[in-house]
């Protein structure tokens, strides 16, 4: 017995030496990039950086898609002061080749990517290192607003100024020389971007950044850096010890496979592979569940679900009638159209929202969404609004109340566009 237990207990230190040492891998899969081994470290050189861009950069925010909620991650503090939104960042973060991340690295992505925020912008002031101040022009929009154009502003952190300063410096140059925008039009910085000298000088400079190559090769201010050479098939990348939050990054290395589409739901099949981004078509994604038990999916909810969009110039049918577009939304079934057109859609009863109904309940008061009438599939309800506006029922066909037929086409796109109801498809 004695030797049992010593047996067991030396396997169990075995057992636990390998769980400490052990490298905590995750295998994924790619498609559409261009080949890893090409990489040079420029994302605008043309060569790309697939998922070392996504998982090596940084931002101030992260905006989450299907929430609408904004989530800090350099940044500490924002605050609205009249026409200025001022953000603290965060002290001490780092590039991964030790340079600290300040704030003259986020201004020179301002300058050189001309990102929707900047269109409602007259200026971005380093106030110090970790300090920036967004200058907003009039009308100046609502603090939420604010929020939302400076999170969807893209890996902010991945152009760091003391590799990319010759290019951004210039941009910034380029932006005060600019003649001011003519009246009446928007554009960034309130400068005129469409100016014949302005838009040669700034081709100009980013045909240079193109061919620019870094000597440090790809710096990350993410969670993951490059692991050695690339190769055709493999991205490799492991855990950037420098980076602000690696504490909580909970995987040590992860492979990038790159393969087509069909090669990586084949190896999500035989569990060649961890992870396939993004939710596949129905009858895919249960096709990989039965061929691979242990696979679990986790659907992406689609929000671009609006309703039902009426063409009201319909030369074949009455759309300019609003009892028979009622009697429309009555007679939709929206299950099979939901299932056929963005199966990952939402269903609702209201005729149509305007924005994705995920968000209905977040912006709309509930003073207002009583009043909106729901119009859940009901074909009595349909044949009475029809009867009581002059409309006739001959055999199985509806006539208008003139008497002429009506002819009407649904379509449904295939991507994630809204199912669409119109009267005349030409």
């Amino acid at each position: 017995m004695k030797k049992v237990l010593l047996l067991l207990l030396c396997l169990t230190l075995v057992m636990s030496a390998t769980t400490v040492f052990a490298e905590s891998s995750y295998n994924m899969t790619w498609a559409g990039n261009p080949d890893p081994a090409t990489y040079n470290g420029n994302q605008w050189s043309g060569t790309g950086g697939g998922w070392m861009w996504d998982l090596g950069t940084e931002a101030m925010f992260i905006f989450a898609r299907l929430s609408d909620n904004v989530y800090p991650r350099l940044a500490t503090d924002i605050q609205h002061n009249g026409n200025t939104t001022t953000v603290k960042l965060r002290e001490g973060a780092k590039y991964s080749d030790g340079e600290e991340i300040t704030a003259k690295d986020l201004w020179g992505w301002f300058m050189l990517h001309r990102q929707p925020v900047a269109r409602y912008l007259v200026a971005i002031n380093v106030v110090d290192d970790y300090t920036l101040d967004f200058v907003f022009a009039e009308p100046v929009p609502f603090d939420n607003m604010r929020l939302w154009l400076l999170a969807n502003s893209g890996r902010n952190a991945g152009m760091p100024y003391h590799i990319y300063k010759p290019f951004v410096d210039r941009a910034a140059e380029l932006w005060e020389m600019a003649p001011p925008v003519p009246e009446g039009k928007i554009d960034y910085f309130q400068k005129d971007s469409t100016d014949a000298d302005f838009a040669a000088e700034w081709s100009k400079n980013w045909t240079e950044l193109a061919k620019f190559v870094p000597e440090q090769g790809f710096v990350a201010s993410g969670p993951y850096v490059r692991d050695g050479n690339f190769t055709e098939a493999d991205l490799r990348l492991k855990k950037n010890e420098l980076y602000w939050d690696a504490e909580n990054i909970k995987f040590d290395v992860i492979t990038n496979k790159a393969v087509t589409a069909e090669q990586g739901i084949a190896m999500l099949k035989s569990a060649d592979s961890d992870c396939y981004p993004g939710s596949l078509p129905i009858d895919v994604a249960l096709s990989v569940l039965e061929s691979n038990k242990d696979t679990v999916f986790y659907p992406t909810v689609d929000p671009a679900c609006h309703g039902l969009y009426f063409n009201q110039k319909s030369v074949n049918s009455p759309m300019h009638d609003v009892v028979f577009r009622k009697a429309i939304n009555y007679v939709i079934n929206k299950t099979p159209i939901r299932e056929i057109g963005n199966y990952y859609g939402s269903e609702f009863d209201y005729s149509c929202t305007g924005i994705p109904p995920l968000f209905l309940s977040k912006y709309v008061s509930p003073e207002v969404m009583e009043k909106l009438p729901l119009y859940a599939t009901d074909h009595e309800k349909a044949a009475q609004i029809l009867e009581e506006a002059g409309y006739k029922k001959v055999g199985n066909l509806w006539k208008d109340p003139e008497g002429k037929d009506i002819k009407v086409v649904i379509g449904v796109n295939g991507g994630w566009q809204p199912a669409a109801v119109v009267g005349n498809v030409n």
